[in-house]
């Protein structure tokens, strides 16, 4: 199966053979899923754990064990699509991730199963679907207009929007701006800012630009830099995730 990888701008799914990683946590939610076999994670702790259907929150380290079997792995913004999802089962001590199969219907687990092997515009549609009937209304307010009109800055812009600037459009200091966006959204401006250069990037390698190339139209300071936050979201290189063929579609 030829590995494909297809992106929006609030999720990312990737769908081919398993592959192991080193360790890293990344900045988006992620679901993982394998095809027949259950999925091999390492937490901290360095235990291998087996998993039908791996949720990851935004931060928790992990590393993945490669199988013969493929697996697909959602990538959820954690602001826009994993913001109080199964906010009520509690990640175990130093574990890589929380089983939550069993908290799935049978015909969602089955349905979800089917539309993660997709890479058409409607695939994000149904995902979400399935996911906002598990997200925890009653623990999920909505997010503060200042944050949110930031959040949209971030994902519509290819320019390196800086904190001292996102802070002065929300009226508020830029301590206090960084400890709401935090508060509100999970994840540190710096990192959700990363994670949209990151997109931006892959959109550039789509076009079959030259690493470096792709690092600087994304706002990165050079390729090392690109590769080490590339590492982290995905625990590899940019180079070993794009070799043998691989096809990103990329949907604005």
């Amino acid at each position: 199966m030829q590995p494909t990888l297809t992106i929006w701008p609030d999720m990312g799914i990737y769908n081919g053979p398993s592959y192991a990683t080193e360790r890293h946590s990344h900045f988006y939610s992620q679901l993982v899923i394998g095809a027949r076999e259950p999925v091999r994670l390492i937490g901290r702790d360095g235990v291998e754990r087996k998993f039908e259907v791996a949720y990851i929150p935004s931060g928790v380290s992990h590393q993945t064990v490669r199988s013969d079997d493929e697996f697909a792995l959602v990538l959820l913004d954690p602001i826009q699509c994993s913001h109080g999802l199964w906010n009520e089962v509690v990640l175990a001590k130093m574990h890589p991730a929380k089983e939550v199969a069993h908290r799935l219907t049978k015909e969602d687990l089955r349905q979800l199963r089917s539309r993660v092997t997709g890479s058409d515009q409607r695939v994000r549609d149904d995902v979400l679907t399935i996911m906002h009937r598990y997200r925890q209304h009653a623990n999920t307010a909505a997010l503060d207009t200042r944050i949110s009109r930031a959040v949209e800055s971030l994902q519509q812009t290819s320019e390196n929007l800086p904190l001292s600037l996102a802070a002065a459009e929300a009226g508020l200091s830029t301590d206090r701006f960084r400890h709401l966006f935090s508060e509100q959204t999970g994840i540190s401006f710096s990192g959700y800012r990363l994670w949209q250069k990151t997109r931006q990037a892959i959109l550039a390698l789509e076009e079959h630009t030259q690493f470096g190339d792709a690092a600087h139209r994304a706002g990165f300071s050079d390729q090392a830099h690109f590769n080490r936050v590339f590492r982290r979201a995905f625990g590899l290189r940019p180079a070993e995730l794009f070799k043998n063929g691989f096809r990103v579609n990329f949907f604005l």
